[in-house]
């Protein structure tokens, strides 16, 4: 009675170890496929909506993909009025100004979004707008600023104001606001400003810079 249970252990060793050992292999070559290299993608135009084809705004020829880098740093501005946009991160501002308007549609930021990168950045947020994002960075390295009257911003971490410049925020109409934590004057100004919407955070501290 008891050899019987120890040959039935052997045996499903012996048929499932090769089957355990494909498997693997099958997930392993799955992970390194999935993991890309991200690709930066740059505004080119003056004006035009973040999701035109004919002809698209984007270096490349195709918009943002959730594993990309967006960058609108040539004094140029977006319109984002559609559902589905995304990116990796999404930098304001650089060798001349950058600027979003978003008045509709859907934007998730899968990393940080940050507003006045190297160059003066300009979020605008109204209507019926949502955008998402793991952080959110509003005076950087150079001044930002995020103008929200209506529409809803999720951070699910940090927002911050003022990192080594100044950032400012001003709520107001219905904008909707919610963060994790805030931080408001790092090393550099941080504003915030609020006539109206609603801002609710978990956690909230000024600093010195603010």
């Amino acid at each position: 009675m008891s050899f019987t249970p120890a040959i039935k252990t052997r045996a499903i060793g012996i048929c499932y170890l090769p089957r355990l050992l494909g498997f693997m292999m099958s997930a392993a070559l799955v992970l390194n496929s999935s993991v890309t290299k991200a690709t930066d993608r740059y505004w080119n135009a003056a004006s035009g909506d973040w999701s035109d084809t004919n002809p698209c705004p984007w270096s490349l020829g195709t918009e943002p993909t959730s594993s990309d880098n967006a960058y609108i740093q040539n004094g140029g501005t977006a319109t984002i009025t559609q559902e589905g946009e995304n990116c990796s991160y999404l930098y304001l501002g650089g060798s001349k100004a950058g600027t979003v308007d978003m008045t509709d549609g859907d934007l998730s930021v899968v990393n940080s979004l940050i507003v006045g990168n190297s160059g003066v950045g300009t979020y605008n947020l109204s209507g019926t707008g949502q955008v998402a994002a793991l952080g959110e960075n509003i005076g950087y390295l150079s001044n930002g600023t995020f103008i929200q009257s209506g529409g809803t911003n999720t951070v699910s971490g940090t927002l911050s104001l003022g990192n080594s410049a100044c950032g400012t925020y001003d709520l107001s109409g219905m904008g909707q606001l919610s963060t994790d934590k805030e931080y408001i004057g790092l090393g550099g100004v941080g504003i915030f400003t609020q006539s109206g919407g609603i801002n609710s955070a978990s956690y909230v501290s000024i600093g010195a810079g603010s």
